[in-house]
């Protein structure tokens, strides 16, 4: 390929036959607000004109690249950022070109170059987001592209031409100003898809191919990895036909993780169902095809899958569960489901909807994304979904949560034993309890109870102490994670006369509130405690309550008024007993 001509400010291109002009600008906003419905949060109160990508920098920004004509009255592709992991946005720049946008994919090279390629009309271009540069890559038919950056820092494009079936590939080194090794893929390879390894130094590539039938989608899916061996050169470790069901197959995509490889594809026979194919060796071979969450009974369509950070961290997926319902769209009926499964597992567990208001299918291609953020440990997701007013653009946000005790409390059983029971809100990565008893001074493991693993809902657990040899008897618990990480639980003191004395932080009531709800808390001893409030973020918002208390059951009344809509979490501090609730304001 040739040179790009690159013009600062304003540049004009041949798209096909007539010239468009191209530019970046600051929007010139119609309306933009940030609120929050439920846990979901806004970042665009407006419809996206087409699809979107987006990518968390080495410095903790995040950005996501839309397709969206109704925010501003300036632009159609625009740059969203945020430098508070979410909780806020606000519209940085954009294309000031009204028109129908393609493909749009973001990458980053180094620690500070971010790129947004996208394809207008026939013709793709490259932008450095961080100037007003944007460069058209050459060649004005193509039917679509996909890009990727590298370990080295290089830049690899795929395009497809629209004039007959050939796919090619070609290098850059100096950030997309001109391109090299051009390498040709097949004449027969149609929508490629490009996808690349966690190390950044392998490049996963699908398309449909072998004979392009008259519905593409029925037509096979063909897998290649090719490897970098130096800056901008690749070698090919051997094509694959991994997809030959000629029922339809309209989406496809591929995520590596240390020597794992998923290829996930829809597939429909009158319902659209997901399925997949995995490699354990590195992409050499691959498993038999299997349906992801055989037990949905909605559609499954629209999906993203992500490799987690970092390396061997497994990989996350979300889908859209349809069930194309006679009437108005709920929760009920349209939904968005996220998994998280484990390096090596070979499934995905326990999918759960995440969306508070419904999600929106359109021709617009406005497809729910993954976004990563490795520096917040984190992951989030852009999607978009009905409100009262009208569609918006959303942003959750899925926070590793820890093990979240409830209550733990015990009591006589009449028989000369003690019977334990505790409850979780949450856990993630928890192996299983310890149970732990005071004898002597010294606390000894008198059992263990397995855990559940990751879950985000509340388990019940319970112990049987039959070895009772005095009045008073004390016990705490030993959580244990997967990777040997211990946390320990408040003690709780146990008389055979059936007194039961124990901490407990209860759930706060009503919930959802405005602007007033009461949070209750028990402790069995004279001390100090503190009940604070924080945001999502793990942010302090204020100290609820921080006073010297008597044993018994205290009450807290909490006022919101003067804060935001949304999720909050509160804790309480009491000797070494804590514990964590979330509450939801809704004004």
């Amino acid at each position: 390929m040739k040179k790009f001509v690159t013009i600062f400010l304003l540049l004009f291109l041949a798209v096909t036959a007539a010239a468009q002009s191209l530019r970046v600008e600051k929007p010139v906003f119609t309306k933009l607000t940030n609120d929050e419905f439920g846990s979901d949060r806004v970042i665009l109160n407006h419809e996206p004109s087409g699809k979107m990508s987006g990518i968390q920098m080495p410095g903790g920004d995040i950005y996501l690249a839309v397709a969206d004509t109704l925010s501003t009255q300036n632009l159609g592709l625009v740059i969203i950022k945020s430098t508070d992991g979410g909780a806020s946005w606000a519209i940085q720049n954009g294309v000031a070109q009204r028109g129908a946008f393609g493909r749009i994919k973001l990458i980053k090279t180094g620690t500070d170059s971010l790129y947004c390629f996208f394809q207008y009309g026939t013709s793709v271009y490259s932008w450095n987001v961080n100037s007003s540069i944007i460069n058209h890559t050459g060649g004005t038919l193509y039917r679509t592209f996909d890009v990727q950056s590298t370990s080295s820092n290089s830049i690899y494009l795929i395009v497809d031409s629209l004039t007959n079936n050939d796919t090619r590939l070609y290098a850059s080194t100096n950030g997309g100003y001109t391109w090299i090794n051009r390498i040709f893929l097949s004449s027969t390879a149609v929508l490629p898809r490009m996808d690349k390894s966690l190390s950044g130094d392998t490049l996963y590539i699908s398309y449909y191919g072998v004979a392009i039938q008259p519905d593409t989608s029925t037509s096979a899916i063909r897998f290649v990895r090719y490897r970098e061996t130096a800056p901008g050169i690749i070698s090919s470790a051997g094509f694959q036909t991994l997809i030959t069901n000629a029922l339809p197959k309209k989406e496809f995509r591929v995520a590596g993780n240390n020597g794992e490889i998923w290829l996930l594809y829809t597939l429909n026979s009158g319902i659209s169902e997901l399925w997949a194919r995995r490699s354990t060796d590195g992409g050499v071979t691959f498993g038999t095809d299997f349906r992801i969450n055989p037990d949905e009974s909605f559609n499954q369509y629209w999906f993203d899958i992500s490799s987690r950070h970092p390396e061997g961290n497994g990989f996350d997926l979300i889908y859209y569960a349809d069930s194309a319902q006679t009437g108005p769209a709920t929760i009920a009926t349209d939904m968005l489901k996220f998994s998280r499964t484990a390096h090596g597992s070979g499934t995905f567990p326990s999918f759960f909807r995440i969306n508070d208001f419904p999600a929106v299918l359109s021709t617009n291609e406005y497809m729910p994304v993954i976004v990563q953020l490795p520096v917040l440990n984190n992951t989030g997701v852009a999607w978009v979904g009905e409100t009262p007013s009208g569609k918006a653009l959303f942003w959750d946000s899925y926070v590793p949560v820890p093990v979240e005790f409830i209550s733990f409390s015990g009591m006589p059983d009449g028989s000369g034993s003690i019977m334990l029971s505790w409850s979780t809100g949450s856990e993630k990565n928890n192996l299983g309890f310890d149970v732990e008893k005071l004898t002597d001074g010294k606390w000894n493991k008198i059992g263990f109870v397995d855990g559940r693993g990751t879950s985000l809902q509340i388990n019940n657990y319970s112990f049987t102490d039959a070895n009772i040899t005095g009045e008073k008897n004390i016990y705490r618990l030993k959580q244990i994670d997967y990777d040997g990480t211990v946390s320990l639980s408040g003690t709780i003191e146990v008389d055979l006369s059936g007194e039961v004395i124990s901490y407990e932080l209860q759930q706060n009531y009503p919930n959802p509130f405005n602007p007033s709800t009461t949070i209750a808390f028990t402790v069995p001893e004279p001390g100090h405690v503190t009940v604070t409030l924080f945001d999502v973020q793990g942010n302090e918002v204020k100290t609820l309550f921080s006073n010297e208390v008597s044993p018994g059951k205290h009450m807290i009344n909490f006022n919101a008024e003067g804060l935001s809509s949304g999720v909050y979490i509160y804790k309480i501090h009491a000797g070494n007993f804590t514990s964590s609730k979330k509450l939801m304001l809704m004004k």
